[in-house]
């Protein structure tokens, strides 16, 4: 009786404190098109309070608000709008216009809540991207949201042979990543050089690098949340772009006043056109054969994918969108060979040698999503998500050699490998989430999730030996609460608890989430955050040494494959002042259940292929950020220290994390005048950890025969060159009566520098000979783009 006691008076003050504020509210978004803003901006600066909008740009503030008082609204990439508070605007809803900065924009904006574009300085470990400027920035060859990212701290910028984002030491795959809800397992085209997302599809994408909210779950290292976007609702839009690998295009159509449908495409031509540049690219992964080939080696490739999205506004509280994605990559590299020896042995005048080579490739992503969200008033706001995804990865590789005696007709020797790979991870997710302001701008979040996982996979070779087929299925169920307060002057904290029960073990994981930052004066800020995360589907990384490596999805089974976890906790210190920033946060992580697969140490059944670690990542970064005017840009630096432990690998010993760099340091400016946008990066990183091959061994059997094996050193013991390249882009933005044309010079590594990928051994001589695989040199790029 006295805790149901306790909890009236709590409710009953909240509602009394509730009804004795005034309330600000209303809707922001873009200017001319109506596309909703999501987690924009408000402030007060007055009464020192403000607030984010939530994904569909309604913002709600509660307060001592009073006519005549000044509301400054910001979202990164457009200019902040000041607005002055009229007595019709206290208690009533009300849209604000913000437009975008662009470089034909003659004046210009300094505003502390501004940035063109990141922004950097909302909560501890996030960053938010204008996808509106990414355009702006050199390129290997497409716009790219996540090579973007990759120019931030904390994230690596050196991994050229792959689009996705290592983060404070994390994988790839331990990265959550979303797109208008659906999990998108496959975020690569055209072998990792670009993401598989299309910038002109995208209207916001925000970076959480850790100690994520209890919103989020399912990863371990960070979360990638991208909103494509809705559509205009009040004119027609479009654009197209070309460059030397692709051509997009998306449409905006408003129709019946409430609707609009908005469509996406991009679409390489490299199957049709092969430049010098596709050229230069593919011939990074020529495949490595004995046999040389009689004509030159020419595979087949396209990579494309579509975007499309309809919303349908039944009042201005509601908006319900129906969402579609997919992106498939397809590689063909057959090819047919023949040689000659010449022997010179007995009446053996020739000897003809004959291979076949079939090598498919197919993989991709497809999903769709369901959204229908509802702002009751303006403190309680929620949203219903019904999404399906399947990611897809399927590789064919046959390889035939027949060696003949043609003076004879006879053959003396062949040969036939067949490796075949399928792999594919089906997830249907439906969620609710929930919003209720409470106080002074204080908010109450909680939600519920239930997934369910299918993972098939399954690896062949000469189609009777099956290494690993399996097929697995599994459903989860979590539920969320977050608090986040605000109400104590220079004080916010926000508070939250995750909790999850997975099928496939029938147990229980919580996941308690922590923030807070307190500002000690008007520009300094200090910050920390703490979060325990799982990851319950997992991407298992094969070990190459000799070879590419093959990694592939799993689900977590406590057995060969555990459950990961998580802990992360991070500290931060901020400075800012109107056009410039300063951020640090320096960040510890403990790592539970890692797993590796390896073919290096087969015994018997398929547990001895998996090995079970643990690992531990510290470090620090920091950014200096000109946010805003003509010239703007950062500077970074990142010191990563990353360990593993495998007590079945190594001899038991620590070793360095894969794809991890000790240091990292870029520099990202921007320049804008007339029209004209000049950009210039670089990026320096120290060498890469891998594992190498050292020697050569023999083993004689007992029928005199050898076995040949090559013997390694310490895991990840080795150290590549350091990597660093410098890239520019020159960008014109002109008018042709209704019509806005970008016309775009871009380079990538200016200087041509030789960044070594990785080093190829042979040891059929003495010493063994060592050679470099480098990454891309020297490579332009042109690119046209048209918006009407």
């Amino acid at each position: 009786m006295k805790k149901l006691v306790l909890l009236i008076f709590i409710l009953s003050s909240i509602f009394i404190d509730l009804f004795s504020q005034n309330v600000i509210s209303g809707i922001i978004q873009e200017d001319g098109s109506g596309e909703r803003l999501s987690y924009s901006n408000v402030y007060i600066d007055e009464i020192k309070i403000g607030s984010s909008a939530n994904e569909n740009g309604y913002f709600t503030l509660v307060g001592d608000i009073k006519e005549g008082m000044t509301l400054k609204a910001s979202y990164v990439g457009y200019k902040t709008k000041s607005i002055t508070l009229t007595s019709e605007m206290i208690n009533n809803d009300f849209e604000i216009n913000l437009a975008v900065l662009t470089s034909t924009l003659n004046e210009v904006v300094v505003s502390a809540e501004s940035s063109k574009f990141l922004q950097a300085n909302t909560e501890i470990s996030k960053h938010r991207m204008s996808v509106k400027q990414l355009s702006l920035l050199p390129s290997i060859g497409e716009v790219d949201i996540f090579r973007s990212l990759q120019l931030l701290p904390g994230v690596s910028a050196t991994h050229e042979s792959s689009s996705g984002l290592h983060i404070r030491g994390g994988e790839p795959q331990e990265n959550l990543v979303l797109l208008d809800g659906i999990k998108v397992y496959n975020v690569d085209h055209f072998f990792g050089f670009f993401s598989a997302f299309n910038a002109n599809a995208i209207k916001s994408v925000d970076l959480y690098k850790g100690a994520f909210p209890s919103k989020y779950g399912g990863r371990l290292s960070s979360v990638i949340d991208l909103t494509g976007k809705v559509g205009s609702f009040n004119e027609i839009k479009g654009n197209l772009s070309v460059n030397l690998l692709s051509a997009s295009g998306s449409i905006e159509i408003p129709f019946l006043k409430k609707f609009s449908f908005f469509a996406s495409g991009r679409r390489s031509f490299t199957d049709i056109l092969q430049t010098s540049f596709f050229e230069k690219i593919f011939s990074q992964f020529d495949p490595d054969d004995d046999i040389e080939n009689l004509e030159p080696f020419i595979p087949t490739f396209n990579f494309y994918d579509f975007n499309s999205k309809l919303s349908f506004k039944p009042s201005k509280d509601d908006l319900i969108t129906f969402s579609f994605y997919k992106g498939e990559d397809n590689l063909d590299e057959s090819s047919d060979t023949k040689r000659y020896q010449y022997p010179n042995f007995g009446n053996i005048d020739k000897i003809e040698i004959i291979g076949d080579l079939d090598r498919i490739s197919r993989w991709g992503n497809e999903g769709y999503s369901f959204k229908w969200s509802r702002q009751w008033n303006p403190k309680f706001y929620n949203s219903l998500n019904v999404s399906y995804s399947k990611y897809y990865n399927f590789r064919d590789d046959s390889y035939f050699v027949d060696v003949r005696i043609p003076e004879l007709d006879s053959t003396i020797f062949d040969l036939s490998v067949i490796l075949d790979q399928d792999n594919s991870v089906k997830d249907f997710t439906a969620r609710y989430d929930a919003e209720i302001v409470s106080g002074k701008n204080n908010k109450f979040e909680f939600g519920a999730e239930y997934t369910k996982s299918e993972v098939d996979y399954l690896f062949v070779r000469d189609d009777t030996l099956n290494i690993i087929d399996t097929d697995q299925e599994s459903k989860l169920y979590s539920a969320y609460i977050s608090y986040d307060l605000k109400s104590v002057e220079n004080l916010n904290v926000k508070i939250g608890l995750r909790g999850s029960r997975y099928g496939f073990n029938d147990k229980n994981y919580f996941s308690p989430r922590f923030q807070f930052d307190y500002s000690l004066t008007d520009k300094l800020k200090v910050k920390a955050g703490y979060g325990v995360h799982y990851q319950f589907v997992k991407k298992i990384v094969g070990e190459g040494v000799t070879s590419r490596s093959r990694d592939f999805w799993l689900l977590s089974e406590d057995n060969n494959v555990k459950v990961g976890k998580s802990t992360h906790y991070v500290a931060g210190l901020s400075y800012e002042r109107d056009a410039w920033l300063i951020n640090s946060e320096i960040f510890y992580k403990d790592v539970e259940n890692l797993t590796e697969f390896s073919l290096r140490y087969q015994n018997t059944g398929i547990s001895s292929l998996f090995f079970t670690g643990s690992g531990t990542v510290k470090g620090f970064e920091t950014l200096l950020q000109k946010k805003i005017e003509k010239y703007t840009g950062w500077i970074s630096y990142t010191y990563i220290d990353a360990e593993n432990t495998f007590p079945l690998l190594n001899d038991g010993l620590s070793f360095r994390a894969p794809h991890t760099q000790k240091n990292e340091f870029k520099i990202f400016n921007n320049y804008e005048i007339n029209g004209w946008n000049f950009s210039v990066t670089f990026i320096y990183g120290s060498g890469e950890y891998f594992t190498e091959p050292s020697y050569k061994y023999d083993i004689t059997l007992l029928d005199d025969s050898n076995i040949t094996f090559i013997g390694v050193g310490p895991k990840n013991g080795s150290l590549l060159p350091d990597y660093h390249r410098l890239d520019l882009s020159v960008h014109h933005i002109f008018n042709i009566n209704k019509y806005k044309g970008d016309i775009g010079i871009s380079i990538f590594n200016v200087y041509n520098r030789s960044n070594v990928w990785y080093y190829e051994y042979d040891f059929n001589q003495e010493p063994f000979l060592k050679t470099s695989k480098n990454y891309l040199g020297f490579i332009p790029n042109i690119s046209l783009k048209f918006e009407f």
